[in-house]
């Protein structure tokens, strides 16, 4: 089986260095290539009417064409924080995020899924077997949300968004399935 760390706030403080608020932004933690479908994310939260700022902390080439057009994309609310390798750093982001965006399309259990679980942040996750298998409690239900398209990412952003207590309630349940 796999797992996480149970990760909680230690130092909120840390996000003064990205210029970022507890529950104030919803994270994503990926390379900045197109099968983790960032663009995607990208777009559907800036269709978004969220009051929160979309976080994204990830290394990118800067002269690829899809860096270009995606950062070219990102309106006032989106912040690219660059590669952080302080896991300190991290488990702060992860900590004190409102929900993660997940979009890995390729490949198995990805650990930037799972981390953010043990933090206690829900997920809305690309609907693959994988993540599936991920959010999927032994009761078959799920402790966060998948998506197959931008449609579906904006309805989760605004679910999360106009119901605190659920994404609270997935919070929880994320710390229960890791």
């Amino acid at each position: 089986e796999y797992g996480a760390d149970l990760v909680q706030p230690e130092h909120p403080e840390v996000l003064d260095l990205y210029g970022l608020r507890p529950r104030q932004y919803f994270f994503i933690a990926a390379r900045l290539i197109a099968s983790n479908q960032i663009a995607l994310l990208v777009d559907a939260f800036n269709k978004s009417n969220s009051k929160r700022i979309q976080a994204i902390a990830g290394g990118g080439h800067g002269n690829s064409l899809y860096y270009q057009q995606m950062c070219a994309r990102a309106g006032d609310r989106v912040k690219f924080l660059g590669l952080i390798s302080d896991q300190s750093h991290m488990n702060e982001l992860y900590a004190n995020a409102y929900a993660y965006l997940h979009g890995a399309s390729l490949g198995g259990v990805n650990s930037a899924l799972l981390r953010p679980l043990g933090a206690g942040c829900p997920a809305l996750a690309y609907d693959t077997p994988f993540n599936r298998e991920v959010l999927q409690m032994a009761d078959g239900s799920l402790c966060g949300r998948l998506w197959r398209n931008e449609e579906e990412v904006g309805r989760g952003l605004a679910e999360l968004e106009g119901d605190p207590s659920l994404a609270d309630r997935l919070a929880q349940a994320s710390v229960l399935q890791i």
